[in-house]
């Protein structure tokens, strides 16, 4: 069990009031509170896809000072691992990993290629097929890219045609099977 503590970090917690610690101390609840459970964490990249937290809150009161309320029923999240059922996940893995990923992007938009993550905050930088979980993470990362970048589902498309600025060249013609491949699996994400 882990509790937040107010550094927002998450440490082990044994499950006793003596060592219970406040996450926002002195805090004024509202009657609608809104807070962040955890901010910019890939469940998945992290090995938590399929997993359940539940999230018990606790406070104490002006009213009885020095008394703690809990909530006694946990809030539960469900931590979906994404697209390992769609249409899309599967076009991944049967026409865009191999032919398209692993074979001409992996060469630039890796770790160590000219157009690395350090670049730009929304460079694809995609795993080498002998790394751990490479086709979820290069899948998850497409399908962040064409849902989240502005205009990410048309430059994924234009970019490898080299009709946007593509420091790679042409890697994709319109017209071949790859492209409609790679096309057909952009429209999938967008309709899932």
């Amino acid at each position: 069990m882990y509790i937040r503590i107010e550094s927002g970090e998450f440490v082990l917690w044994d499950g006793s009031l003596e060592t219970l610690a406040a996450a926002f101390p002195g805090k004024t609840l509202q009657a609608i509170e809104a807070f962040s459970v955890l901010e910019d964490v890939p469940f998945g990249a992290v090995g938590l896809a399929g997993a359940s937290l539940f999230i018990y809150l606790a406070y104490d009161s002006v009213a009885t000072a020095g008394e703690l309320y809990y909530s006694g029923t946990p809030l539960s999240l469900e931590i979906a691992a994404e697209g390992a059922t769609g249409t899309s996940y599967q076009l991944f893995t049967d026409n865009i990993s191999t032919p398209i990923i692993q074979t001409r992007c992996i060469i630039c938009h890796s770790s160590t290629g000219i157009a690395s993550a350090t670049v730009s905050t929304w460079q694809l930088q995609y795993l080498a097929a002998t790394e751990p979980d490479f086709l979820q993470s290069n899948y998850n990362i497409l399908v962040n890219y064409i849902r989240n970048a502005t205009d990410g589902s048309e430059l994924i498309l234009a970019k490898p045609q080299g009709m946007e600025a593509h420091l790679g060249a042409v890697q994709l013609v319109e017209g071949t099977d790859e492209f409609e491949a790679f096309e057909a699996f952009v429209n999938a994400v967008l309709s899932e």
